[in-house]
């Protein structure tokens, strides 16, 4: 394998940065340096701005090592990252790449989040890996990188079912602030929930509160807690901090926050549209959370109405507050674009909440009808993301799902999304129980193989 030996070298401001890896890779290695760059000094730039905090150490190496036992890890100033996923010596898939420019992203905003402030006991982990996982992905799609990885805001959308999966099981499920009693049972408080129902935690915040506030919290977090500890007590408190009184009482952002952090499970929220005739409303229906009653966690959600002229499909975007203790805000009024009949409405677009949303029974059939007319990648993400969840509900069987993908793959451009989607498929019929699963795997493999002679050029399924 050879020594370690740097293969790229370059600056931010005063910040020397290396990038390092084994003798036997250096060219390999090579072939990525400017994009590796690329994605380092992005999310510098990116952390700086959002925090107004510059970067605080002295320097940054960045260390592509063998067979490290995760991803990545944030050493002060010595991020490690494994060679043997992140050194590509074959062309990698669109998700290689993607994945490669998040968990650098995640190992940076550690720098930040879990160096210069780190958490007090492994029950409080959420807080740093719910920090670097949003704020990983938001870089990737919020600055200039989204140009080289415009595929990206798709990903969490697909990891929100692991997590959601994993919230449902009652051996698994937890708030995002766990029981740790001693060290050597850290790691199995390491599970998506912190991760990703953390990250989606952080990013209602930020879109009930906004991009102002939200960084008025991280700089107050790293400026108070600068070489000190933090727990979700904390967090709660910056978070309360942050907002001015004339925005909202503090009283109430305390019990927002509150509720979604030391609640498990998550609502599951329906529509219903009720036609009034220029001015229509949209009704909210909710069901208890997995695991228990209904907390009253509130939620701005970005609402993405559909309509279709006959034509050409039409958009008009509406951002809501839903409050399950006000019954006013369980109606959302709207005005219809020129009577154009709605044919999919689609819950918490953008994930910036932490909800099950299944499908209607008509929105499903407009999906497998119209699916070639659905031009947005994170459109037709959404719209797998809540096939999934209608399976979760038992309204529909991943036999149907099945069904679905069959009918619709081959209008779908998106290697990525194909990759992304073919996995969940594939994850659910090896937990199945449904007697024709064996059956099912044989149709899903079959179009699997079909679709990668159709994508020659692009590395692609590579487990088919």
């Amino acid at each position: 394998a050879g020594d370690f030996v740097p293969f790229h070298s370059f600056a931010h401001g005063e910040v020397p940065i290396v990038l390092y890896c084994r003798h036997s890779l250096r060219l390999a290695a090579d072939a990525d340096k400017e994009e590796l760059e690329t994605i380092v000094l992005a999310s510098l730039r990116y952390l700086e701005d959002i925090t107004s905090t510059k970067f605080p150490y002295p320097k940054l190496d960045i260390i592509f090592a063998p067979c490290h036992e995760s991803e990545g890890m944030e050493n002060i100033g010595a991020i490690t990252m494994h060679d043997g996923l992140f050194i590509f010596k074959e062309p990698p898939t669109v998700e290689a790449k993607i994945y490669r420019a998040y968990i650098l992203a995640h190992e940076i905003v550690h720098m930040w989040f879990g160096d210069l402030v780190t958490i007090k006991w492994w029950n409080h982990a959420w807080c740093k890996e719910g920090m670097a996982t949003m704020l990983g992905y938001r870089i990737l799609t919020h600055t200039p990188l989204k140009d080289r990885f415009p595929e990206a805001s798709i990903r969490p959308t697909f990891k929100k079912l692991d997590t959601m999966l994993e919230d449902t099981d009652e051996h698994k499920r937890h708030p995002l602030e766990g029981t740790v009693l001693k060290t050597t049972d850290a790691e199995r408080i390491y599970d998506w929930i912190i991760y990703y129902k953390g990250c989606f935690v952080y990013r209602q915040f930020l879109a009930q509160f906004g991009e102002e506030v939200f960084s008025r919290f991280l700089n107050s977090i790293c400026t108070k807690c600068k070489h000190d500890c933090v727990t979700t007590e904390d967090i709660i408190h910056y978070l309360v901090e942050s907002v001015t009184t004339e925005h909202t009482a503090q009283i109430e952002v305390r019990a927002i926050a509150e509720a979604w952090c030391k609640n498990s499970g998550f609502e599951r929220l329906e529509l219903k549209n009720v036609e009034l005739g220029e001015k229509n409303k949209l009704h909210f229906e909710m069901a208890p959370h997995f695991g228990g009653i209904s907390i009253a966690r509130v939620g701005r959600i970005n609402l993405l109405i559909i309509y279709d002229d006959g034509k050409a499909l039409h958009s008009q975007s509406i951002s809501h507050v839903f409050d399950p203790r006000d019954p006013s805000s369980w109606n959302v009024e709207y005005v219809p674009i020129n009577g154009y009949p709605i044919v999919l409405t689609c819950i918490d677009f953008g994930d910036s909440g932490y909800y099950l949303t299944p499908l209607s029974p008509g929105d499903i059939a407009f999906t497998k009808a119209n699916y070639f007319r659905l031009t947005d990648i994170n459109l037709r993400a959404h719209i797998w993301k809540r096939l999934f969840d209608t399976i979760q509900v038992r309204q529909l069987s991943l036999g149907q799902l099945v069904e679905i993908l069959l009918a619709v793959i081959d209008s779908e451009e998106s290697s990525y999304l194909i990759e992304l989607l073919f996995t969940a498929v594939w994850l659910n019929l090896e937990g199945s129980k449904e007697s024709d699963v064996d059956k099912l795997k044989e149709s899903v493999g079959n179009k699997a193989r079909e679709i990668k002679s159709r994508f020659k050029s692009v590395p692609l399924l590579t487990r088919f």
